[in-house]
């Protein structure tokens, strides 16, 4: 059974299965990264010398994010662990 957001296209002998990418909302983001709605909208700004931003799309005035660009961009993070308290 294909699951919706996968489409089928058949060649001459095979049928291939392409994964459509997965759109998500400030909301679906804040929930996989676990941080609130703010945050959110937060690192998709750019700042100087700061970790680059959250990979983002707008659809009118509203953000749509691509599940696998919001994994990599996550992965990309340095690892902060040595970090001292202020």
């Amino acid at each position: 059974m294909r699951r919706p957001d996968q489409t089928t296209k058949q060649s001459s002998d095979a049928v291939l299965l392409i994964q459509e990418p997965q759109i998500m909302t400030v909301n679906d983001v804040a929930e996989l990264l676990q941080i609130p709605k703010s945050s959110v909208y937060e690192k998709t700004r750019e700042r100087r010398g700061s970790v680059p931003p959250l990979p983002v799309r707008r659809v009118g005035k509203y953000l749509r994010f691509t599940r696998s660009e919001v994994i990599d961009w996550f992965n990309s993070l340095p690892n902060r662990r040595g970090r001292r308290a202020a």
